[in-house]
């Protein structure tokens, strides 16, 4: 089983951010990964942007293997439509609807936050990772019908 950070109950997840679909992603990443993996739950970033300013944001987790690298992952529960031609995203979540920000454009900003602040890290310059993004739906079962063609496979 994978190391989980931080270690939670069920129901502290749920109480902390409402979302089931996390909760089957907590869970699923923790058993189905070996104990060389550590996953970070809800994990706050701060960088600094083109401009020079401070930007924060969130990820749902980031997988962490010693020799295979990085992988954030961005979780969206409920129902997702986007439309294509906008990119607009929309999420209806125990009935409300509310615009969201592009999931994979959310998953994709916190892996170039977490690459730059490795970067900064001492020592870092000489060695490789790799770091990769993704977005899981889990109550989605056919993201391609939903998100349209041109989504991201």
């Amino acid at each position: 089983m994978a190391k989980m950070i931080p270690t939670l109950e069920d129901q502290e997840i749920i109480a902390a951010h409402d979302s089931s679909a996390e909760l089957q992603v907590y869970r699923a990443l923790e058993i189905s990964l070996s104990d060389e993996y550590t996953v970070f739950y809800s994990v706050r970033w701060l960088a600094r942007g083109r401009k020079g300013q401070h930007r924060d944001g969130e990820t749902d987790f980031v997988v962490i293997h010693p020799d295979q690298g990085f992988l954030v992952i961005e979780v969206k529960g409920g129902s997702l439509e986007r439309d294509a031609g906008s990119d607009r995203w929309v999420n209806t979540s125990n009935g409300a609807r509310a615009e969201i920000e592009s999931p994979f454009a959310q998953a994709e900003n916190s892996k170039r936050a977490l690459i730059g602040k490795i970067q900064s890290l001492p020592g870092w310059e000489k060695r490789r990772f790799t770091i990769g993004h993704s977005v899981f739906l889990p109550n989605i079962r056919k993201a391609q019908a939903y998100l349209g063609a041109d989504a991201p496979a």
